[in-house]
């Protein structure tokens, strides 16, 4: 599909029309205008050093999130807990990483300190994590992975703001992508470090010893720069506050970002049902043991996640200069395809064959799941006014946790306590969900993106230039 010119996205009647509040409302147009007239932008001083400390902490954010998904079979036996059960941490975690989103946001948007915040968001987490080492109930270890949530949820929350800050639009997509590169390997860390130190020593050792090294690390933030807010808006009035309410109302008239969401949002369930069943349904349905499995999805996480990543945001730039609005569309090309081959995952499972074949459509699997990175977020933050950004990311946290992995890992427990001929079957069919969901995002972002190519709608920057350092 060919490049076209660009139409109102307020006032096209293709897509309905958009009214704001004149005066305290940016309309998407408006918003628009920011993004796609930035040829002559810098990134700011110190860009580089501080993207570089975010990713190494949001390494270990995603380290510290992915240990209980490690050391699962462990836990419950020693619990004694069925399935469901057993991925109630996981949920509770994210109810509560929920509630503190916008509360953090709020903190960041009204200028309080983001660099105190994030250190104190990175030590909360990392005290919380080790704290799991002390719990002897099933209880007490779902009240120590809740506490870890707060901390994530600020850290969450304020990272990708202060690098849009930091990063012009057209700089976004790469700076995005490097970020978010931290999420792959370091869930892959989780997974290896939990399932082989769970393995050797215990459980409880697994968050202990994951634990301390945020809280060193934490204080790296201190080196970080912060430009202050609302850098690349040329406005008047882009240091005023902007109450919750006009800011939710601002989104919610935002039909790009609704959309983004939404396929954001189902990618996000099957991410969350994946994560935190994978090494159980390798343990369960190949021939693999706790701590294999522990190395086996954290190798396919580092080479798929790391280089689908990488893929998705140089493709979503080289495409850029040969078709509208790429990051949408190789985001949902990705999407669609690895569904397939997910498929394909579960069916050489089922049939037993051989494992390594089951292990190389994985990889292919995360590998095209991925793409989405780097280009996703780089839409998410172009397509809002900076002065509520930071609540637009406290509001994708909500919605894409409420209704994705909040529930998955829940609902495909109580789908495996009940499905099957044995716990095998039961969570395989259970975990069919995952390419169902990865589906449904690749149909929502490739509707839009050919809704809007077809009436020559653009919502991403122009094609990359190289701007000035």
């Amino acid at each position: 599909m060919g490049r076209g010119s660009r139409h109102s996205l307020a006032e096209d009647n293709y897509f309905g029309s958009t009214k704001y509040e004149a005066q305290r409302l940016l309309s998407e147009d408006e918003m628009l205008e920011d993004v796609l007239n930035v040829g002559e932008q810098k990134v700011q001083k110190g860009a580089y050093v501080t993207l570089a400390i975010l990713t190494l902490v949001n390494l270990l954010n995603y380290a510290d999130r992915m240990i209980p998904s490690a050391t699962k079979s462990l836990y419950q036996k020693e619990f004694d807990i069925t399935d469901m059960q057993s991925s109630i941490p996981a949920s509770t975690f994210i109810v509560v990483y929920m509630i503190f989103s916008p509360i953090f946001a709020a903190l960041a948007d009204r200028g309080v300190s983001r660099k105190f915040l994030l250190i104190a968001g990175v030590v909360w987490w990392s005290l919380s994590t080790g704290a799991v080492y002390f719990s002897h109930h099933f209880w007490e270890f779902t009240i120590y992975r809740s506490l870890v949530a707060v901390g994530e949820a600020c850290y969450a929350t304020i990272a990708p703001a202060l690098l849009s800050d930091l990063y012009p639009p057209l700089k976004r997509n790469k700076a995005m992508m490097v970020f978010f590169v931290a999420t792959p390997i370091g869930a892959a860390l989780g997974f290896v470090l939990g399932g082989q130190i769970g393995h050797y020593f215990g459980w409880r050792y697994a968050f202990l010893i994951c634990g301390a090294p945020g809280i060193l690390i934490a204080f790296s933030l201190l080196l970080a720069t912060d430009p202050g807010r609302n850098i690349y808006e040329k406005r008047e009035d882009r240091d005023k506050l902007v109450p919750w309410s006009v800011a939710l109302k601002s989104l919610l008239n935002n039909r790009t970002y609704l959309v983004t969401l939404g396929g954001l949002t189902c990618l996000t369930w099957a991410i969350g049902a994946i994560a935190d069943w994978a090494p159980e349904f390798f343990v369960r349905n190949t021939s693999v043991s706790v701590d294999q499995a522990g190395l086996v999805v954290g190798a396919m996480a580092v080479i798929g996640g790391l280089g689908g990543t990488i893929a998705g945001s140089l493709l979503g730039d080289v495409f850029k200069r040969r078709v509208t609005n790429s990051y949408m569309l190789v985001s949902a090309v990705g999407a669609l395809t690895s569904s397939v081959v997910f498929v394909l995952m579960f069916f050489f499972a089922w049939k037993k064959t051989n494992v390594f074949l089951v292990f190389a459509t994985l990889l292919v699997a995360q590998f095209l799941g991925w793409w989405y990175t780097g280009p996703i977020n780089a839409i998410l933050a172009n397509v809002v006014s900076s002065h509520i950004r930071a609540r637009s990311f406290a509001t994708t946290i909500i919605v894409m946790h409420t209704l994705g992995d909040g529930v998955s890992p829940l609902l495909v427990g109580l789908i495996s306590d009940h499905v099957g001929s044995d716990k095998a079957e039961g969570l395989l069919i259970a975990l069919l969900t995952v390419p169902t969901f990865i589906f449904i995002a690749g149909v929502v972002w490739m509707s839009y993106w050919y809704l809007a190519a077809k009436r020559g709608l653009i919502f991403e920057p122009e094609e990359p230039v190289d701007l000035p350092e």
